[in-house]
């Protein structure tokens, strides 16, 4: 029998086939078919809310991508919830953090709190493990200290890499136990450990804050301890740190937090460390421009900036939010109608923002738990009692605290001024990322700032005063 060869070309193609075809398959095994998540519960702690609200974490810390998912509640806070997903990831209901695999099935008990959260059934193991992981604001490894469940304590800033090494190992060996965890999550929270020991050396203003305010020492003494440790604990950080530029971290809190000190070149230098890599930069550049747009709106300086960096961003992900987000704020741009929503007063009877058209209307976002808009409150006040008298004008302080906590301040303080209330959902046209949020609009309902300055800048006033 005589074999014959098969052309160059058609041996060619059926080798770029069969690898095509080996790489097809691999890529099939690491991306997994979607699955339904079933999830049910309760919410022990009582909210005036009918629904919770899940985040996709790690979707929205990827791609910036939002992705909401509303879970209704019954009469007992208790509920059921079905969704189908293709690829694990983080989730967030409340402060609560959940990991979510396609194919879980979770029982689980939610509560303000994430420490107090449990979790029973397919899953349940990675869920019950992320109840104890830190909140990176709190300090991360000082809460241990804070809490009395180590007993070893830090008096002096040199013993403070050792002592958290041995947290860090601890908790280590207690995320290895887990027996049924996925490889990546056990990957990811290894990565945040080593992350939460950095940002641990990072905040050790906690060791000497007491110090301070009882006057043991000045605030000049802990910003010169602060800056020796910070020399001291160099090899430390640069040992622990590790790899960081793997743009999977973004999924974590604590990853986020790191990056405002990895993006700044003296501090890769002080610890001789390694630069971003170009995945990292575009995504820490986009940021920078997505949190552009929420502090400083649809301006002129602001879109002329924006335009040049957008420029650098190769990522399609990227462009693809940075177009979503310049759309949503082009609507606020000086000129166009404002946005109208509902509102709650005192008595509790609704309103439109839109029911004050004819007036100047100047709006004050602020909530009870908000410190900078406590701070604001007094010279907002201040512009209300100047303007009292003047029917061309209304103030109005808009909380966006649940009416219950709303109703509950002014049962302890006085009423000052016109008081209303509504929901943050409410508010979503106006791309509230942040409070407080001022707004100024003209007697015909049109935007003059939404992102106009705090009364303590002296700056409102003026805006006013051309707007009447």
């Amino acid at each position: 029998m005589i074999i014959k060869k098969l052309p160059k070309v058609l041996l060619l193609y059926t080798l770029i086939v069969f690898i095509s075809c080996k790489k097809n398959a691999a890529q099939n095994k690491t991306k997994e078919q979607p699955q339904q998540v079933f999830l049910k519960g309760k919410f022990k702690d009582e909210i005036s809310e009918d629904a919770l609200t899940m985040i996709n974490f790690s979707k929205n810390s990827l791609f910036f991508e939002e992705e909401f998912h509303r879970i209704p509640l019954d009469e007992d806070q208790s509920f059921t919830y079905t969704f189908s997903i293709d690829s694990p990831g983080y989730y967030a209901i409340g402060r609560s953090y959940l990991y979510l695999t396609p194919g879980d099935s979770l029982d689980m008990i939610l509560t303000e709190g994430r420490k107090s959260a449990s979790f029973k059934g397919k899953g349940a193991e990675v869920n019950n493990y992320l109840t104890a992981v830190t909140y990176p604001k709190g300090g991360s490894f000082w809460g241990d200290f804070r809490n009395g469940s180590e007993n070893e304590k830090i008096t002096d800033y040199k013993k403070a890499p050792t002592v958290f090494k041995k947290i860090l190992d601890k908790r280590i060996a207690h995320l290895e136990t887990l027996k049924n965890a996925p490889k990546e999550f056990v990957e990811l929270e290894k990565a945040r450990l080593r992350f939460d020991y950095v940002n641990s050396l990072g905040n050790l203003f906690y060791l000497y804050i007491n110090d301070v305010r009882s006057g043991k020492i000045t605030q000049q003494d802990m910003d010169n301890k602060l800056e020796e440790a910070a020399t001291y604990f160099a090899p430390h950080i640069k040992e622990i740190i590790g790899d960081y530029n793997n743009i999977k971290y973004i999924q974590l809190e604590v990853f986020q937090s790191l990056l405002y000190d990895l993006k700044q070149e003296d501090f890769i230098e002080k610890h001789q460390l390694v630069q971003l890599n170009e995945d990292l930069k575009e995504y820490v550049l986009t940021n920078d421009l997505i949190y552009g747009f929420n502090n400083n709106g649809y301006t002129k300086n602001f879109i002329t900036k924006y335009k040049e960096e957008r420029k650098k961003i190769k990522n399609e992900d990227y462009l693809l939010a940075l177009d979503k987000k310049e759309s949503k704020y082009a609507s606020l741009m000086q000129g166009n109608i404002a946005p109208d929503f509902e509102l709650t007063n005192l008595n509790g009877e609704t309103v439109k923002l839109s029911d004050y058209k004819g007036k100047v209307i100047v709006v004050d976002l602020w909530a009870t738990w908000c410190g900078p808009c406590m701070y604001e409150k007094p010279y907002f006040e201040a512009l209300e009692q100047q303007y009292e008298t003047n029917d061309n004008i209304i103030l109005l302080s808009v909380s966006i605290d649940k009416k219950h906590i709303w109703k509950s301040y002014f049962k302890k303080n006085e009423v000052k001024g016109h008081q209303l209330q509504t929901l943050s959902t409410n508010l979503e046209a106006y791309q509230v990322a942040s409070i407080p949020r001022f707004f100024v609009i003209d007697k015909d309902f049109k935007i003059v700032d939404v992102f106009a300055p705090v009364p303590s800048s002296g700056e409102l006033v003026n805006i006013i005063k051309t707007t009447i």
